[in-house]
Formats: C-alpha cells, structure tokens, sequence
C-alpha cells in the first residue's frame, strides 16, 4: 500500500513538472499593463446527482484561472511562439489571456453495487489533468489554444473521490474500481473559436439578447474530436463575456474594456440560457479503452449531441451560474442518454 501512493505521488509529481515546464514567469512578478487588469477564478462542479443517477459521467471537478488582459507575451516565450506560429493569432488588435487549470472526471457502470466486470457498460475510469491554455480575443471573437496533460487509472484517484465522498453522505460505495482502466499518461491538445453577436430590446439597453456561436476540436490519446454549436442568452443586462459555465469551458473569459462594460460593470445581471452542440467523436479512451494496452471498452457511437437549459446570476466580479445538461446515447450497449447538472462559481478582480 505504502509503495502505491509513493508512486501515486511520483507520478503526479512528475506531471505537474510536466505541466509548469511549459511556463516561464517573469522573476520580479511585474504585472503587465493590459486594458483589462482583472485575474478570473472559476470553480467548476459537475454531477448526475442532480438527476438522481450514479452513472456514466458522473462527476467532475475543475478550478481555473485566467490571466488579466496581457499585451503582450514576452513573459511566457512558449506561448509567444505558438502565437506567432498560428497566423490568426498573430493579427493586430487583439489581447490575451493566459489559463492555467486542474481537474478531475469520473466515469463508471450503470450498475456499482458488484465487483464483477460489466462487459455490456462502460469502464470504470478517472481522468486527472492540468490544462494550460492561451486566449486571443476582441470584444466579439475568442480564439483559445490548450494543452492539457494527465493520467487515466488508479493514479487519477477515481475510486478515492468516489468512494470517499460516498462515505461521508453514507450511501452505498462503489464495488467494481478494480476494473478500472490501466495507468496511462494523456496528452489533449486542443483549439476553439468563438463568435458572439448581440441585441437589445430597450433605449437602456439592459434588456438583451445575445448568441455564441463555437467551433472546435480536441486532439489526444484521451480524446479526439470535433464539435460545433451555438449559446443564446436572453434577460436583465446580460454580461459582455464569452460564457463558460461548462468544464470544457477552460475558465471565464472576460471581453476587453470599453467605456460601456466599465459603466455596467456594478450592476446586476440576471439571465437564462440555452445551448446545443453535436460532436463528432473519433476516439475515447472512457469508451474505447486503454490506448496502448488491452482493456475493458464498448462500441462508441461516433455521432452525440448535448444540450444544456439553464440560469445565471452576476454582481460586479461575482458570477454563478446552474445548467441541466442533456446527452444523447455515446455507446451501442447505453440503454438511454444522460443528464447532469453543472454549476460554475466564478469571480473576476484585481490585485
């Protein structure tokens, strides 16, 4: 046992070295000058139990922040190279963002109560990783870049989580994590862009409307894919931003400083939302096993889509919001799709 967690925390140890190889922080911690000054921390917490299910996705966790609007990247070269690299990246009249964040899925059966191997249900299997990521943005488009790095298997620390929070709201713990997906490091990389248009319906313009539209795609042993899908907001001076009330969201983006933002900034905004992507999914280790051994896996459907109905409250820098999310069926064996709930706490400020 002792030797399982000196290598648990060898392993964690070696890529979160990994991770902060790729950044290089100024050494006298100056802040760079930028037209929007304030850091964003966002809290991600994601679990069926809102549909009273203990299946499939079945919970996620997420912390994120992102950087104050940066000019320029001389503090962080790797990143300034893949800026340069990538040709709509390196136009004239945008800011950035750089991201840093940790976080954890969990996958399991339908059926967690035996310990046996089910062969018609999905692995059981963890995800713990460390994303960062670069943001290129005007006040009406957002390109983002990530790469995130993790390990799926006991090493992610699934069956801990689980079991662990199962004991201390004293319900039934899950029996089958000795199946669970071997160790194996993973590598993401991944890209997004995003379009927001908006209307108002009033002189005040506190009423409104506005649509986000995203592309994108995920690149990786973990996951490959490619997605595309739209947000419509609707209510009282709903925010100037890029959304993100999803994990996969990579933090809360804030848009660029204007006059106009800077006057709303202090009021309340109070707003629904409703979204719809498809994905179309050419690999999934949650699905399709281990990539590099022999494992438990099922017939992943390549063709899924989500939806989310939901809610959101901002005051100033504060932002809470709470979304039902609705998946269709992501294997041949899954009697029926899923749902879950997904809420996200962030704030926004200096210091």
């Amino acid at each position: 046992m002792l030797s399982a967690h000196l290598k648990t925390r060898k392993l964690l140890a070696v890529l979160a070295i990994g991770l902060c190889s790729c950044l290089s922080l100024h050494a006298d911690g100056k802040k760079p000058a930028g037209p929007n000054d304030r850091h964003s921390f966002t809290i991600y917490f994601e679990n069926d139990l809102f549909s009273n299910t203990d299946r499939d996705y079945t919970n996620g966790v997420r912390f994120s922040w992102l950087s104050q609007d940066l000019e320029s990247l001389e503090n962080w070269p790797l990143l300034e190279k893949i800026r340069l690299a990538v040709p709509w990246f390196a136009a004239e009249g945008r800011t950035h963002n750089v991201g840093i964040a940790f976080g954890q899925s969990i996958y399991t059966p339908e059926d967690i109560h035996t310990g046996a191997l089910m062969e018609d249900d999905r692995p059981y299997a963890a995800w713990l990783y460390g994303t960062l990521s670069l943001h290129r943005k005007t006040a009406r488009d957002l390109h983002r870049i990530e790469l995130t790095l993790g390990v799926v298997g006991p090493e992610a620390m699934g069956e801990e989580a689980q079991n662990g929070v199962h004991k201390i709201r004293s319900i039934a713990t899950a029996d089958g994590w000795d199946n669970q997906l071997d160790t194996e490091i993973g590598l993401i990389f991944g890209y997004d862009y995003l379009r927001r248009w908006s209307w108002q319906f009033s002189d005040r313009q506190l009423w409104g409307l506005d649509a986000i539209s995203i592309v994108g795609g995920r690149l990786g042993n973990v996951l490959t894919e490619a997605k595309a899908g739209a947000v419509l907001r609707l209510g009282w001076n709903v925010p100037r931003d890029f959304h993100g009330s999803r994990i996969d969201s990579s933090g809360y983006t804030l848009p660029p400083k204007d006059a106009d933002i800077l006057e709303r900034d202090s009021k309340i905004s109070v707003y629904c939302f409703a979204s719809l992507e498809g994905h179309a999914v050419g690999h999934s280790i949650f699905l399709d096993g281990n990539t590099f051994s022999e494992s438990h896996d099922v017939k992943r459907i390549p063709w899924i889509a989500e939806s989310e109905l939901g809610i959101g409250i901002r005051w100033g820098g504060f932002r809470i919001t709470y979304a039902q999310v609705f998946r269709t069926r992501e294997f041949e064996e899954q009697g029926e799709g899923q749902q879950y709930g997904s809420v996200s706490l962030s704030w926004a400020g200096s210091f």
